[in-house]
Formats: structure tokens, C-alpha cells, sequence
């Protein structure tokens, strides 16, 4: 991808510093301060980041992972370029940390999003490590509320910001006192863009996975072609894409997003296992349903597909190329729902005297992959006609034939 670069003149560096005071870094002493951020404000409940710092510093630090990588000092960032973010240290605070790129010049407002952010829980005197991916998505401003929407970013900064757990005091808080990190190691590595056959859709590095022995975890959000849901329905998912790189699992679930209501991510059906074992460069095409959680109230607005993959690589990101994804909702399930059998250790799951035991709900289906019975925490499979069955729980998923 051709790159455009620049000279950061010292004009540049004084417009950035406006929007707020940097953050500072000595390496020598392993310190990470984050100063207050006047412009910031708090509510007692949810308090927003009072501590935010980026200016010169988070121009700099971006600059120099580009000039260690490409010998040029300074750049205006391409769309697909990454910077890999390595912190550790011990905090002085409780609460959360946030990372972001953002754009730092008045032409746009001092805020336009170069990239999505990534956060994480500190604790005061506990040591931390942590290593992400932050990628440049945003060209424009995309804040329709702001004057400058739609004008082209042009100064990217690394922005690293605290904020305080929920239901803290802020007005009780020491607003003047930076936050500081000691035996901090901050480091940036940066990667250019790679190009993608369109179209293509990227999910979105989240961490660790929840087990270690699962490597890690990737989603993507993103608006779905179903337009409502309700009880008793099926969402039926038409999928097909190129791997770039192996993905050990691939799951999927339909959610309502909305950003009003109490609960924004409404999950309507349980994540599936759509897909095992995919291979760098395979072609996936994968036509499955899934029933819609039997208690889930009628949901309509900001209906949004999620797939979450998992891997043994730590990746930047999980892209699928020449992409393609239909989904709907309807009475009966279209396609078959997945019923493969995972390998479940029988003294966490199985069938004893007749009965199912697990730790929360059980779901019953049949060969057709129609949900004949449920349950909670215990299931009588006598109670069934003769027939094969899968019997589904969150320790995994057995077969049954009576």
C-alpha cells in the first residue's frame, strides 16, 4: 500500500498539545505518568476518562515505531496499518486503562478516531501485562455531530487514559495529581497494511482467550441483514469466505445492539459452533440455523451479527476474504442446526441413572435439529421418545440414541 509521508513541524506539535496535556514515558526511570484532563467530565456513577494524556508524546512514540520500521520519521497513517501496544508496570490506581488513535488537529475537532480503542482492568500495587493490537479503520472524521465531518485525518497520536471504576466519587477525587505507572515498559511496534481481496470483513483481536489452552480470541460486529427476532423463531445464517489465516474454532450469534437500553448487547441465541479446524487460505461456505432463546422478549431494533473465532496465533486480527453473509429469521429453521459432538470428560457431563446434571440450562434436540426439550440444571431423558438426540449444556454436547 503506497504510504504518504510528512514533516511534523513544531506549529504541528503546539496545535496537537491543545487538546490536552501528553502523557510521559522516561524509560531510563520506567515511569508512565497520565495527567488530568480538564476537558474531561465525571458523573458520580459512571465517571468518563478524568485522566488522559496524548499531545507530543502520543505523536511521537507512533512516529518512531514507523521510523524504526521503515526509516521515515513521520507519516500520515494508511488505512489496514497496525501498532502493536506492549505495556506492563504497576499501577497507582484502580480502575481502567484505555488506548485509542486519534487525530489531534483542530481541523477536526482534535477527535477524530483513527482507530477502535482497547481496554483493561488495573489494580493499585498489583503488577500488570498486557499486549494488543490497535488499527488504523478511520480515514474521516465520522462524527456526524461535528463540523468537520467527512474531512480527511491528518495528525495520528496515541492516546492512553484512566478511568475510575463505577460508582466512584470523582468530585472526591485528587483531579490534580497525574496517575503514574512505575516499572513501566511501554512499547510500539508497527505493521504496514496488508491488502485484502474485497470485499472482506476483519474480527477484531480481544485478548487471551478464556482458556490458555485456546490461544485466542477475535470478534466482529457488524449490522445484520435480519431485521427483528422473537421467541420460538430461527436465525438462519448463510456464510461463506477465504481464511487468511488458521482459525481453531468459528462461532456465531445474533444480538440487539442499542446503546439506550440497559443491556446493549442482547445476546438472542446461545453462540454455536459453526466451524472447527480452518485451515490458512481455506474456503469456508457454511449454510446453518439456530434456535432463538425461548425466553428472549421481541427484539427489532439494531439487530447485529457477531462471529467469534478463536486461534492458536496471536494475530492482529482474523480476516475472511471475498465475504459473504445473509441472515434472517423465520418460523421453522431453514437450514440443519450444527449438532457435531465435542469431546466432553464424562465426570463433568454425562448420563447417569437416567438423568443430566450441568450447571445451567439444557437443551434437548433432535436429528432435524428442532429443540424438543429444555431444562434447568437437571434433565430426565426418559422423558423422551425413542430417537437420536443431542443433549447441549454449557459443558458441551453429547448424543443420545434411546
Amino acid at each position: 500500500m503506497k504510504k504518504v509521508f510528512l514533516l511534523l513541524t513544531s506549529a504541528m506539535f503546539g496545535i496537537a498539545a491543545m487538546a490536552g496535556e501528553a502523557f510521559s514515558y522516561d524509560e531510563s526511570e520506567k515511569t508512565l505518568s497520565i495527567p488530568y484532563n480538564s476537558y474531561g467530565k465525571g458523573y458520580p456513577n459512571n465517571p468518563s476518562i478524568g485522566w488522559q494524556g496524548g499531545g507530543t508524546a502520543g505523536i511521537e512514540i507512533l512516529s518512531e515505531a514507523v521510523f524504526d520500521a521503515s526509516g521515515n520519521a513521520a507519516w500520515v497513517p494508511a488505512k489496514g496499518e497496525t501498532f502493536t501496544i506492549t505495556i506492563s508496570g504497576t499501577a497507582d490506581m484502580t480502575g481502567v486503562l484505555k488506548f485509542f488513535i486519534v487525530d489531534e488537529s483542530e481541523a477536526v475537532d482534535y477527535w477524530g478516531a483513527w482507530s477502535g480503542s482497547f481496554e483493561f482492568n488495573v489494580t493499585e500495587g498489583e503488577a500488570f501485562s498486557e499486549k494488543f493490537p490497535l488499527k488504523i479503520s478511520n480515514l474521516t472524521q465520522t462524527d456526524n455531530q461535528k463540523p468537520s465531518f467527512g474531512k480527511e485525518l491528518s495528525v495520528a497520536a496515541l492516546i492512553i487514559g484512566y478511568e475510575m471504576p463505577e460508582g466512584s466519587k470523582y468530585e472526591d477525587s485528587d483531579k490534580a495529581a497525574a496517575r503514574t505507572i512505575t516499572n513501566a515498559s511501554l512499547k510500539v511496534m508497527y505493521t504496514e497494511a496488508i491488502e485484502y481481496e474485497d470485499p472482506y470483513v476483519e474480527l477484531e483481536y480481544q485478548g487471551p482467550a478464556d482458556k490458555a489452552e485456546d490461544g485466542f480470541k477475535y470478534q466482529s460486529t457488524t449490522l445484520s441483514t435480519a431485521k427483528s427476532a422473537a421467541s420460538g423463531k430461527y436465525v438462519n445464517v448463510s456464510f461463506s469466505g477465504k481464511a487468511v489465516s488458521a482459525v481453531s474454532t468459528l462461532m456465531y450469534t445474533l444480538i440487539e445492539y442499542n446503546s439506550g437500553k440497559e443491556i446493549y448487547f442482547n445476546q438472542l441465541n446461545k453462540f454455536i459452533t459453526c466451524k472447527s479446524d480452518i485451515k490458512a487460505g481455506e474456503t469456508v461456505s457454511l449454510q446453518f440455523s439456530a434456535p432463538l432463546d425461548a425466553d428472549m422478549k421481541e427484539a427489532s431494533s439494531q439487530l447485529k451479527d457477531v462471529f467469534l473465532a478463536q486461534s492458536t496465533e496471536e494475530l492482529p486480527s482474523i480476516v475472511f476474504e471475498n465475504y459473504s453473509l445473509e441472515v434472517d429469521v423465520t418460523d421453522q429453521n431453514k437450514y440443519a442446526i450444527p449438532t457435531a459432538v465435542n469431546e466432553v470428560a464424562a465426570a463433568d457431563f454425562a448420563i447417569e441413572g437416567g438423568m443430566v446434571y450441568s450447571a445451567g440450562v439444557i437443551t434437548v434436540y433432535n436429528v432435524a435439529g428442532q429443540v424438543v426439550a429444555t431444562a434447568s440444571q437437571e434433565f430426565n431423558v426418559n422423558t423422551l421418545a425413542a430417537g437420536a438426540y443431542f443433549i447441549v449444556a454449557e459443558e458441551g454436547t453429547i448424543k443420545f440414541v434411546k
